[in-house]
């Protein structure tokens, strides 16, 4: 099935938003090539919203109407995303356009070039940020200017002789039943936090509106813990362990070293967490990588970044026995939603900071648990 593009009607902002969502899924579908330009006009800042600068930028964006094979979105929160069949030459004369009005660290920061299908899930992600999802995000990356190739490159010189235990965080997943309440360990999910670390050795610079950057840095923590894991005092400590890694790191030579040295009970007890955004970028990784999980005994587990992400995937059709996502995100699915999906697959709530979410996941059918409140019921118990 081909995508049409043709120039939309003047759509309501939401209407618009709905569109994009459903011509991502199709793109997804077909296995067509579209290529994408966002203006992320919600982060201008107060310097550049003047209403001269809104003339030249409506001046800029006038010609998108008059492109038959061109579709233009106007969402919720300002953004506009236009979308084309490559080599749109439309979006080239619209982003040199743009130069002229933005210097080069505001163009970095305010437009962002993706192609469907393989980067649907940043599509996605800035879909459900322009609909309110993650005004929180956004508003903190506004104070860090983006993290640049040369700043990556000294965080990789660092990173590879630093010594990181102290960045290490483990926190244990609990399950907590609704009668009596006692948690009782689930697993331990261990991690280097990435934007903690970006924070500490690059102070002042944020890798949110960096994808590709933020993508590479996290290959480089995913090597420093595995490493660490396949060590032979570590590696045969069997413990219900989680992991979250990206798809590259599952099918690096890193990986199947660490599961060489695994003991068969450690690795039926490990679950390992892959974010769906990564899942979409990377399909025929994910397939590879999902395959050897299965037949090496782990369990696969999905990190959700946003509710579209379950129109996009299927837990089962991975092969995923669990999902995680944090209660903002599951406080925008309905309670039938999240029983049902309860019943079929281990759900994890995050960011179970007080006892108000456990309460709330009771409610809902939930019973694995992800955060300080639970540790402090487990340390009670």
């Amino acid at each position: 099935m081909s995508l049409a593009l043709s120039p939309p009607p003047i759509i309501a902002p939401l209407g618009g938003a709905a569109e994009l969502a459903s011509l991502v899924r199709e793109a997804l579908s077909a296995g067509a090539s579209r290529t994408v330009l966002w203006l992320h006009l919600s982060r201008l800042p107060a310097r550049l919203r003047k209403p001269h600068h809104r003339r030249l930028l409506d001046a800029a964006l006038a010609p998108l109407g008059q492109e038959a094979r061109l579709r233009r979105f106007d969402l919720p929160n300002g953004d506009v995303a236009a979308i084309a069949v490559p080599p749109a030459r439309p979006l080239e004369s619209l982003r040199a356009s743009l130069a002229t009005l933005f210097d080069e660290e505001d163009m970095g920061y305010l437009l962002s070039s993706l192609s469907l299908p393989m980067e649907a899930a940043a599509v996605m992600a800035s879909l459900e940020e322009a609909m309110g999802f993650g005004a929180v995000t956004v508003a903190a990356s506004q104070a860090a200017a983006p993290l640049s190739a040369d700043d990556l490159a000294g965080l990789e010189r660092t990173l590879s002789t630093a010594d990181l235990t102290s960045f290490l965080r483990r926190q244990d997943i609990c399950r907590v039943p609704a009668e009596g309440g006692v948690a009782e360990f689930w697993s331990a999910d261990l991690r280097l936090p990435l934007d903690e670390l970006t924070e500490t050795l690059a102070p002042g610079r944020e890798l949110r509106s960096q994808p590709a950057l933020r993508r590479r840095l996290r290959r480089r923590l995913d090597e420093r813990l595995l490493v660490d894991m396949a060590r032979p005092d570590n590696a045969q400590r069997v413990e219900a362990r989680s992991l979250s890694l990206s798809l590259h790191s599952l099918v690096s030579p890193i990986f199947l070293r660490l599961d060489a040295a695994l003991p068969a009970a450690a690795r039926r007890e490990m679950l390992v967490f892959v974010e769906t955004a990564d899942i979409l970028a990377h399909p025929s990784t994910m397939e590879a990588a999902g395959q050897f999980l299965a037949t090496r005994g782990y369990r696969l587990g999905l990190d959700i970044q946003g509710p579209a992400m379950f129109d996009l995937l299927s837990p089962e059709g991975l092969g995923a026995s669990a999902i995680r996502f944090p209660c903002a995100i599951a406080r925008q699915l309905s309670g039938e939603q999240l029983r049902d999906l309860a019943s079929r697959l281990d759900l994890i709530l995050t960011g179970a900071d007080k006892t108000t979410d456990i309460a709330w996941g009771w409610q809902q059918g939930l019973s694995i648990f992800q955060g300080r409140a639970v540790e402090r019921r487990g340390r009670r118990g």
